[in-house]
Parts: structure tokens; C-alpha cells; sequence
């Protein structure tokens, strides 16, 4: 009885820690801990801690600005100061890795029916909720073949690192990913110009200009970073190695904010149809558009962060290669 009630303690305690700290801390507590009330208790002690710690440390403090933004724009101030901690609790529980593929696929099953039921429980006329009942089924393929298709990009863009390195070695990879994200920032740079050119012409004012302002502001901080040079790279291999992370971990951040930054306009489209009001078939559309789009920007970010994540744990196991002429 007492290794079965120890073994839900535990259970308890690796659902409250966040996984980035959750082996440490555990590990801590299973020394020291006395009995079973006092291992709860340490739990719940240094769980709070340990949850500010690690939203801080994953914080991505652009994207909460956007998605705090879109909220407070689309919902009433009350939906803001609701949703607001569980975005901060989304940081500080990220995974390790990469989701599973078999989960992901559920979860997207879930989201396409999850949006059938509210549909279902709206008050519509019958008709519109048998034209939404026959839309669950493409809308769910829709989104596992959407989520299939970045699994599997990833899978063939997956890094492999030997368990040793040369520096040349190493400084021949940095250089290589050093080459490519200066030429992506530069695409990037040009389509966040071009699009803070046609936002407001697109969009009615203010909002088209604000969103423009914002568009254009992302393209003068890419040209910022690419005028002011990464860096020469460090002489010593541990230093290199720690510039190589910092520098991937960077690179995902961004990347996290421009994958949301480019959702804007869709959800902004979506939104002004359902304001403007019109057939109940168009806002059905509407709302498909708006659960592709966060979808399709969750699921993109959980899976680059996943990769990047399995990238930098890589990178820590890798020792320098002993030359043979030392």
C-alpha cells in the first residue's frame, strides 16, 4: 500500500512541475523527503517557484504581446484577464520534444468535434446545423492531413549530430545555419515589407495602418539583425557550442512570433464577417477559416520548438573531437 500510494504521489508531482525542471526537482525531493505527507508538501512548496521560474525563462514576450492583443481585440476585456495566466502556464509547461504523432493526430480530431459540439448547442435553424454536422467529417481530415504533413516535414529537415566534433567541424555547422537564416530573414524581411505596403489599402482604417505599422516594424528589426553581424565565432569549442544554442533558441522565437504575426490578417478577415453579421453559411466559413489558421499556427510552433528542442539537446551532448596529432 505504501510503494502504490508513493507511486500516485509521484504521479501527482510530475503533472504539477513543468517538464523542463520536473526531473531535477523530483529527483531532489525523493532524497530528501521523510514520509509521504512531507514529499507532498515540498511538492506543493516549490511547485509555485519552480512554474514562475520556468515561465520566465520560456517566455516569449512578443507573441503574448500579439495573442493578448488579438484577444483583448476580437473579446471583451474579462476574456482577456482570463485567458491571459493560461497563456503564461502554456509557456512554463512546454515539452522536452516533439509531440507525439499519434497525439497530435487526436488532438486535432478533438478540436475539429469540439467545434461541431459548439456548433451543435448554438441555437441555428436545422438546416444550418445539418450542413454543419456534414462539415465536421472534411474539417477533420482536413486537419489531420494538415498536421500529418508538418510531421512529416519535420521528420525529413531532422538534425543529426555525431557525439563528437572537431571545431572546424563545429564551426562548419554554425556557419552553415548562420548562412541559411540570413538568407530566410531576408525573404522574410521583403514579405513583411511588401504586406505592411498592402495592409492598408486592404484593411480599413485604423486598424489597417496599425497592422501595417506593426508589419513594417517586424521588417526593420530583421534588417536591424541583419546589418549588425552575428558574430565572429568563438576560438573555443564550448563557447561556439554556446553561441550555436543561443542562436537556435533565438531563431525559434522569432519564428514563433512571425508564424502568429502572418495569422493576424486571416483572423482579422474572420472576425469583421462575424461583426457584419451575414448567412449563417458564410459565418460557418468564416469560423472554419479562423480554426484553420490557429491551428495550422499551433501546430506549426509546436513542432519547430519540438525539433529545435531535440536540436539544442544535441548540441549539449556533443564533445570535441580529440585531433590525433595532439
Amino acid at each position: 500500500m505504501e510503494t502504490a500510494a508513493l507511486s500516485l504521489l509521484e504521479r501527482m508531482a510530475e503533472g504539477l512541475i513543468p517538464p523542463a525542471a520536473r526531473d531535477a526537482v523530483l529527483g531532489d525531493l525523493r532524497e530528501s523527503y521523510a514520509d509521504q505527507r512531507h514529499y507532498l508538501w515540498e511538492v506543493l512548496k516549490a511547485a509555485p517557484f519552480v512554474i514562475a521560474s520556468q515561465m520566465m525563462r520560456h517566455l516569449n514576450l512578443p507573441v503574448l504581446m500579439l495573442q493578448a492583443a488579438l484577444i483583448f481585440w476580437f473579446f471583451q476585456g474579462w476574456v482577456l484577464a482570463l485567458a491571459f495566466p493560461v497563456l503564461l502556464l502554456r509557456e512554463a509547461y512546454q515539452p522536452l520534444a516533439r509531440p507525439d504523432a499519434k497525439r497530435a493526430l487526436r488532438n486535432a480530431l478533438r478540436v475539429s468535434f469540439v467545434g461541431l459540439l459548439l456548433g451543435l448547442v448554438t441555437p441555428i435553424p436545422i438546416r444550418q446545423a445539418l450542413a454543419l454536422t456534414l462539415l465536421a467529417g472534411p474539417l477533420s481530415l482536413l486537419l489531420c492531413g494538415l498536421r500529418t504533413g508538418l510531421i512529416i516535414s519535420m521528420d525529413r529537415c531532422e538534425t543529426m549530430l555525431p557525439d563528437t566534433l572537431s571545431l572546424t567541424g563545429l564551426r562548419a555547422c554554425r556557419g552553415g545555419f548562420v548562412k541559411r537564416l540570413r538568407r530566410r530573414r531576408r525573404l522574410e524581411m521583403a514579405a513583411l515589407g511588401l504586406a505592411a505596403l498592402c495592409w492598408p489599402k486592404m484593411i480599413e482604417p485604423p486598424l489597417g495602418i496599425a497592422l501595417g505599422g506593426v508589419f513594417l516594424a517586424a521588417a526593420l528589426y530583421l534588417f536591424a539583425g541583419g546589418v549588425s553581424d552575428l558574430g565572429e565565432a568563438p576560438t573555443d569549442f564550448t563557447a561556439l557550442r554556446r553561441r550555436y544554442v543561443e542562436e537556435v533558441r533565438a531563431d525559434e522565437q522569432l519564428r514563433r512570433f512571425l508564424c502568429w504575426l502572418w495569422v493576424v490578417p486571416g483572423l482579422i478577415a474572420a472576425h469583421a464577417g462575424f461583426v457584419s453579421g451575414g448567412a449563417p453559411e458564410q459565418m460557418a466559413s468564416r469560423a472554419l477559416l479562423a480554426v484553420l489558421l490557429c491551428f495550422g499556427a499551433g501546430a506549426i510552433n509546436r513542432e519547430e520548438r519540438g525539433r529545435v528542442q531535440e536540436e539544442i539537446s544535441l548540441l549539449d551532448r556533443l564533445r570535441e573531437k580529440t585531433s590525433v596529432m595532439a
